[in-house]
């Protein structure tokens, strides 16, 4: 979400965070609130100071838990009763006095009480931010067996978000498919903008041998997806390089087929180094049912960064993700579902030719049309300051 701000001023840019690095490229001012803070506002301070490493170290263990339903709903109850909301945030939050809150989405309930309070004692303009379809899923996707639990957990959580998107003056998502889905059932005025590449376009470079290479997660089943790639690409004597950070479980996977070669994590400036000496770049999303419709809105934050590398960019997915929509509808045929699909893909721009030269202008022409960093900033200030201009006057008009 930082690349919105890039036209921003810093100065007047102030983050809530309860997780994650301060990113100080577009925000100076930062509150962090940790779950661990939450959990020490809740016991009693004697489990603490009786054995302080002993209590820390269960704190640590609490929070980084793997998520389940139950945890959910305890972390729900936990951030709800505010007894984390020490002198501090609130000097913090007198001293910024934000004329504007954006929120956004996530699948944690409290987050949306915490925006609405905010704004409603500083009559500030809400606005909400989102990338996530998590009022469509009806299915369990913590796959912990707590159903019950989880119709408890979704039903909080679809309550509490329609309570924020009644009072959300503006609503921003990540893609054309969210959009349409979500103003089918709230009437809230919403833009998209997709996610913004800070790499300036690459040129097309003629090559003798393809260089493919995969850069990104390799969860969700996205490492199975590779090797059926692979399978493929050993048939034409082709090879693929993969980089990203992988479980023992998936590199012993990796090791079974010899035409991937797996080279580990790279920082993001390896990234673009790599997209430099490549001529195919790949993305994947499992064929696994239960990731099919869990990732249904799924547009991957490396899309912008492909389309712009001046690279062929072919994807290997169920064509019903938004992303894989997004591709096609923009007229880019380079997404295949089958592995006779993404075979023919392989042979057709494993050269540089015509076909490979136009796929890239296409690409390239996307890229600049939807995923300009200045251009999706400068969008982004639109929004915020016509929203901010109209809450402006309906508040001298009263």
């Amino acid at each position: 979400m930082g690349n919105l701000f890039y036209s921003y001023e810093k100065d007047k840019i102030a983050q809530f965070f309860i997780s994650g690095e301060k990113d100080f490229s577009f925000c100076n001012n930062y509150f962090q609130v940790s779950d661990s803070d939450v959990i020490r506002s809740v016991v009693p301070k004697f489990f603490f100071k009786k054995r302080k490493q002993t209590g820390e170290q269960s704190v640590a263990a609490v929070t980084k838990s793997s998520r389940n339903v139950p945890n959910m709903l305890l972390r729900t109850f936990a951030w709800d009763l505010g007894l984390w909301k020490r002198k501090e945030y609130k000097q913090w939050l007198k001293d910024f006095s934000p004329e504007v809150v954006l929120l956004q989405v996530g699948d944690c309930p409290f987050m949306f009480r915490i925006a609405m309070q905010v704004a409603r004692k500083f009559h500030a303009k809400l606005i909400v931010y989102n990338t996530e379809g998590y009022i469509f899923k009806k299915h369990n996707y913590f796959r912990d067996g707590h159903n019950v639990l989880y119709s408890i957990f979704i039903g909080l959580y679809k309550r509490r978000f329609k309570k924020i998107m009644a009072n959300t003056e503006h609503c921003i998502y990540l893609n054309q498919k969210l959009k349409d889905d979500y103003d089918q059932i709230f009437n809230v005025l919403s833009s998209v903008i997709y996610n913004s590449s800070s790499i300036d376009s690459m040129e097309c470079v003629p090559f003798d041998k393809p260089t493919i290479s995969y850069i990104g997660n390799l969860g969700l089943s996205r490492d199975v997806a590779l090797t059926e790639i692979a399978d493929v690409a050993a048939e034409q004597g082709l090879e693929i390089n993969v980089y990203g950070k992988a479980s023992e479980q998936t590199k012993a996977l990796f090791k079974q087929h010899p035409a991937i070669h797996y080279h580990g994590f790279i920082s993001y400036d390896d990234v673009i180094k790599v997209m430099q000496r490549s001529t195919i770049l790949l993305h994947v999303e499992s064929f696994d049912p239960f990731y099919v419709v869990d990732s249904k809105y799924g547009f991957s934050g490396k899309i912008a960064d492909s389309l712009s590398s001046g690279r062929a960019f072919l994807m290997y997915c169920p064509k019903e993700i938004a992303c894989a929509e997004y591709i096609v509808g923009n007229g880019i045929e380079t997404v295949a579902d089958s592995k006779e699909g993404i075979s023919i893909l392989l042979k057709q721009y494993s050269a540089y030719n015509d076909d490979y030269k136009a796929l890239v202008s296409k690409q390239l022409l996307l890229a600049k049309e939807n995923h300009d960093l200045k251009d999706n900033s400068e969008r982004f200030v639109e929004i915020i300051n016509r929203d901010h201009l109209e809450a402006l006057h309906e508040s001298t008009a009263n």
